[in-house]
């Protein structure tokens, strides 16, 4: 097996395999964040936030945002803060950040700011280290009292956070028996564990990942609370509209549980389907030749036929098919050498009948001759300037067609077997096809997580680069074909190495000229180009003597370099080719985020 075919499915497995995660980046991580919540029968909560930032590097300290709902006459109290092992400075700051540390009761937006150090001197930066901040805070009028029922919506994890928190503990004391209450967790698939000790709820979320939200709801009969003076109040009756709510996202997490569960199942087959095509059609066939190197032509394939079946796709003609052919025909004699040296190669037409020529042939010739002046001769440094690189391309997609076309069906069932590549084809068409409905139906409806449509666009962008991987990794060489191919990449190493070109170097200047337009066809003209010069130039063999082949000259004096670099420049210029609600009134509370600075 081919090591490009291992790399391919390497990637094919990978990209399908290996699950999309973003590395929290910055200088701080969160191992632990801890949370502990006494909900008063009041309507007051007590809070204290225990997080532990795993500091990378030297930082001034942390800091922790918490919004505060205005509109409903909600405020924090009791704000204190503490780093058990730490020396610290607080600061807080409203919007314009402005300090009001001074002040006693907050009703707007905070920052609180926690400048951290080693000594209690304040002089030492905290550097690489764990540090514990724990802030303790009364948070009022965040519980919302109906008629008919007791609203605790709190938002436990903020999208403002941007690091990943590896375990997220929450401990959520009610005013009463927790067989009364009713509570939801959101999303459900960070939780490991949510259950009542008592009257506390206790749950454990892992990996919660950054900017993203962690909610919590507990629904309470209104007989646990005394008084209402901590507590908003809503004259309405709610119950039952938010259990029905809460019902509906429980509906659809469980769809895109499904969903998620369908999709695993889908790349699953996607990936047996792909591995069977592969097992049955892909493999090649064993045969015992074993050579490392191929010194001489290994037949007399015709130099297009080795480009078209020994190349890349099998079938297909590239561009660089154009050089061989010229060279071709300069050994042939149906092109001659006019000047050849570091300034120009100057070629033009012989008059040699062209009647056996075949036709992208002929086509070669008329092509080049557009560019020849008065006399006939071609300077092939200039034809970038002349021509007009959508001609070229043009001109060019014609011909490679033509090219193709040239090269028998039976030559090509001969060596290879296209079976597989065919079957494999259709199926990433259809994995294409699929994966686009999947996406146009996924962003038009709500139960289907974005996660899918990038899914969806990510299959789309394989299949596709999977069917441009040449027919080769699908279908498989007959054993014919199999030794052949094998030969003529040994012929390829050969003619581009200079140890083996020294250790056993071409008979004479002509066989080094024909094995240059086969090194063309295999597409390292260059590197044996360079093999070649090397090689004359510790022999020592003269002009004179290179002379006496057209193409070996003609690439000692850099032709088949002016002749790339005159076509890659026509062939590079251009180119051919929804939100979350609450049901009841607001959105919850607590939230806001935090780092460091």
């Amino acid at each position: 097996m081919k090591y490009s075919k291992i790399i391919v499915i390497l990637l094919f497995l990978m990209l399908f395999l290996i699950p999309f995660s973003f590395a929290a980046n910055g200088d701080y991580k969160l191992p632990e964040v801890t949370k502990y919540v006494e909900i008063r029968d009041d309507g007051s909560c007590v809070i204290t936030e225990e997080i532990i930032y795993d500091i990378e590097g030297s930082v001034n300290g942390t800091y922790r945002d918490i919004p505060i709902e205005s509109n409903g006459n909600a405020s924090i109290t009791n704000l204190s803060v503490e780093t058990p092992g730490f020396y610290n400075h607080v600061e807080v700051l409203d919007n314009d950040n402005n300090s009001i540390t001074h002040k006693s009761r907050f009703t707007d937006d905070i920052r609180i700011k926690i400048w951290l150090y080693e000594d209690k001197e304040h002089t030492r930066k905290v550097n690489n280290e764990k540090v514990p901040v724990i802030i303790n805070y009364t948070y009022n009028k965040g519980v919302v009292i109906y008629d008919d029922v007791v609203d605790f919506y709190y938002i436990s994890w903020d999208r403002e956070w941007n690091s990943d928190v590896d375990v997220l503990k929450t401990f959520i004391k009610i005013p009463g028996d927790s067989s009364e209450a009713e509570f939801w967790n959101k999303p459900d698939s960070y939780v490991k564990s949510s259950a009542w000790n008592g009257n506390v709820l206790e749950t454990v979320a892992n990996n919660v990942p950054k900017n993203s939200t962690f909610k919590q709801r507990i629904l309470l009969p209104t007989s646990f609370f005394k008084s209402t003076g901590n507590a908003k109040v809503v004259n309405e009756r709610q119950k039952e509209s938010i259990e029905k709510y809460e019902q509906d996202i429980v509906e659809k997490a469980n769809f895109k549980d499904l969903i998620y569960q369908l999709f695993e199942g889908v790349m699953a087959l996607i990936i047996a389907i792909a591995a069977g095509i592969y097992a049955v059609f892909g493999r090649e066939p064993k045969i015992d030749y074993d050579r490392e190197y191929e010194y001489d032509l290994p037949s007399d394939a015709k130099p297009l036929e080795v480009h078209t079946i020994f190349v890349g796709e099998v079938g297909y003609a590239y561009k660089s098919a154009f050089g061989t052919v010229i060279l071709d025909l300069l050994n042939r004699k149906y092109l001659e050498m006019i000047r050849s040296d570091s300034e120009d190669n100057i070629i033009r037409q012989s008059g040699k009948p062209t009647d056996d020529l075949v036709d992208y042939e002929v086509d070669c010739i008329d092509y080049l001759n557009k560019f020849s002046d008065s006399d006939g001769n071609i300077s092939l440094s200039s034809i970038s300037k002349k021509e007009t690189p959508k001609n070229y391309k043009d001109f060019m997609k014609k011909w490679t067609k033509k090219v193709e076309n040239s090269i028998p069906d039976s030559l090509k069932e001969r060596y290879f077997d296209n079976k597989g590549s065919r079957i494999f084809r259709i199926f990433l068409l259809i994995v294409f096809m699929s994966s686009l409905i999947t996406f146009l139906f996924s962003i038009n409806n709500e139960l289907i997580s974005g996660h899918i449509a990038i899914a969806a666009i990510l299959l789309m962008i394989i299949s596709f680069i999977l069917a441009c991987v040449p027919n080769t990794f699908a279908g498989r060489w007959t054993p014919e074909g199999k030794e052949e191919n094998d030969k003529w990449q040994n012929f390829k190493k050969y003619i581009s190495d200079y140890s083996l070109i020294n250790e056993r170097p071409p008979e004479s200047v002509k066989i080094w000229g024909k094995y240059l337009i086969y090194a063309s066809a295999l597409e390292c003209a260059d590197k044996a180009t360079s093999t070649m010069k090397k090689y004359f130039d510790m022999e020592e063999i003269d002009d004179y003597s290179i002379g006496a082949d057209d193409v070996a000259f003609f690439a000692y004096s850099g032709g088949i370099s002016d002749m790339d670099l005159s076509f890659n420049s026509l062939d590079a210029s251009g180119s051919d080719f929804g939100s979350d609600g609450s049901g009841g009134s607001g959105g919850g509370f607590g939230g806001g985020g935090g780092g460091t600075f």
